[in-house]
């Protein structure tokens, strides 16, 4: 009786320029922060601000409520 024989594919996938340079940019950044993790946190924490307040507006309820109090106010 013969046995199955399994057959090896070799992968021949190449990754995308655009993957390659997103992991490059990746390992940037993060050897970046390895040099001076103090800061890197610091540029780090920044981007994530800047992008949230892209995302969600500048100063959110609170600041308008203050805003607010101080026209009512006058102060």
């Amino acid at each position: 009786m013969a046995q199955p024989s399994y057959a090896v594919a070799q992968s021949t996938a190449v990754q995308p320029a655009s993957e390659l340079e997103a992991r490059e940019a990746a390992y940037e950044e993060a050897k970046e922060i390895a040099d001076d993790p103090k800061m890197g946190i610091e540029k780090e924490y920044e981007k994530e601000i800047e992008a949230y307040r892209e995302e969600n507006g500048e100063g959110g309820i609170i600041e308008e409520a203050k805003e607010l109090v101080t026209k009512v106010t006058g102060s």
